[in-house]
């Protein structure tokens, strides 16, 4: 798994944004929006809901990858279940 750097959306804290770590930031990252939560993140770091294969095609197609955080738990065990379907 490659390293990403992670940042965490000021207003919408459930929201993250990802991005490779060995890539310049991408505009969408406003300073006055985001703040950097994850400087390495790797696959034991990732976040719950986190999807290698989307992350990879979104970083490809836009430079980044927007990740919304599970509310809860039943949130987390849907996102789960979709990564196994997958």
């Amino acid at each position: 798994m490659p390293k990403y750097k992670m940042f965490r959306h000021r207003a919408r804290p459930g929201l993250r944004c990802i991005v490779a770590l060995a890539q310049p930031l991408p505009r969408v990252l406003a300073a006055h929006m985001w703040e950097e939560e994850a400087a390495d993140l790797d696959e034991q770091s990732a976040p719950p809901g986190f999807r290698e294969g989307a992350a990879r095609y979104a970083l490809a197609m836009q430079g980044f990858y927007i990740l919304r955080q599970p509310k809860n738990r039943h949130e987390l065990v849907k996102a789960e279940t979709k990564d196994l379907e997958m």
